[in-house]
């Protein structure tokens, strides 16, 4: 299946065609194979990293030195930034 990417600039010019009753609307996010969900918008405070080796692995560096005290493997050398700070993300929970 073809993933399919849009802007947020693409995503303002399509709200900027709804009506104002339809602005008013829940956001909600549809699926094939799940009942559609309402989503809700986040900015992300924080650089979010993951592990390049395990990608279960993940959380704020700070989250991660605490997770990983004491560990003697820890290295910050193994994460790579997966989202960036200010990076605005839609959850459905």
């Amino acid at each position: 299946m073809e993933e399919i990417k849009y802007t947020y600039r693409e995503l303002k010019q399509f709200l900027s065609g709804l009506s104002e009753e339809q602005l008013d609307q829940t956001i909600m996010l549809a699926e094939v194979e799940r009942p559609s969900r309402p989503i809700y918008p986040s900015v992300i405070e924080n650089n979010y990293y993951y592990n390049c080796d395990d990608h279960e692995d993940g959380g704020t560096m700070e989250e991660l030195r605490e997770i990983h005290e004491g560990e003697d493997d820890f290295e910050e050398s193994n994460y790579l930034v997966g989202c960036k700070k200010g990076t605005v993300l839609f959850f459905d929970e």
